[in-house]
């Protein structure tokens, strides 16, 4: 692919909402995996597009009184840039056994069902729009907020992270420190169409700000988005008074996509969770 081609195609190259065959249209539902007690609800955006997601509830959220201590927690998944939310119904699956909290799991603009086309203004308006579902929704909007982000998911996760008070912690998965930083390693000699690269996620511009807990997984064999951008972005966030916030875990053989199936991944989670309190 020629660099005009690049430029022109550069979104449908990064947000890949038609890969694999069929995740515009074949999506899994929450009972598929043993989780009934669900929501299929639509979320609307300030630019006035419906977005598909699904909220699965705890299960005995409704004995609880209106404090956050008391009533949970709620993870909200932002997923990678391939497929559609029900690819990650495993993942949910097993957060949601682990936990017993309730998840919000959202399909960006242009991705499964959701109306539109993915942008990294686009992906902020469909965040926005989730987090105003999560304090209007009488099922989540006393509760703690966990925001979990893999690969993409994890810069869209940090952006939400750094923009709002309400999130309690976050959890990134082999994210990068920018997209542009990620264009100039998978094409180093023609290093200079970094600068065409219209949408930035520059995470590395906005970690350091961040107070909350932060749980950072890491594939040390990630063969698309280079370790070394993770280690980075700890680096930068503990430089910045998060020493005490930040828990940084490597998993040797995990690469890109499978780094969630790597030995001990869910318990490193389980921990840092448990530690927190949530």
């Amino acid at each position: 692919m020629g660099i005009p081609s690049l430029y022109l195609n550069q979104r449908d190259i990064i947000y890949c909402a038609n890969d694999p065959v069929g995740s515009r249209t074949q999506i899994d539902l929450p009972s598929d995996y043993g989780m009934s007690n669900y929501e299929q609800v639509k979320i609307v955006t300030k630019d006035k597009l419906n977005l598909d997601a699904y909220l699965i509830k705890k299960e005995e959220i409704g004995l609880y009184t209106n404090t956050k201590s008391r009533i949970g927690t709620t993870i909200l998944f932002l997923h990678g840039n391939a497929g559609n939310m029900g690819h990650r119904l495993p993942i949910a699956r097993i957060l949601y056994n682990l936990f017993d909290c309730n998840i919000l799991m959202l399909s960006y603009r242009g991705y499964g069902r959701s109306e539109g086309s993915p942008s990294e203004k686009g992906l902020k308006m469909d965040v926005d729009a989730a987090m105003e579902f999560l304090k209007q929704n009488p099922t989540t909007k006393n509760t703690k907020i966990v925001v979990y982000g893999q690969s993409i998911g994890g810069a869209v996760a940090i952006d939400t992270a750094y923009r709002y008070k309400e999130i309690d912690a976050m959890i990134v998965e082999n994210t990068f420190t920018s997209l542009p930083d990620v264009v100039e390693c998978m094409f180093p000699y023609v290093w200079f169409i970094r600068y065409f690269i219209k949408d930035s996620w520059a995470s590395k511009n906005k970690i350091g700000s961040i107070s909350v807990p932060m749980l950072f997984l890491s594939g040390r064999k990630d063969s698309l988005v280079p370790p070394k951008h993770m280690l980075e972005l700890v680096t930068i966030a503990r430089n910045n008074g998060g020493e005490s916030k930040v828990t940084f875990k490597e998993f040797e053989n995990g690469n890109h996509n499978d780094t969630c199936t790597q030995f001990g991944y869910f318990e490193s989670i389980q921990s840092w969770w448990e530690n927190l309190g949530l």
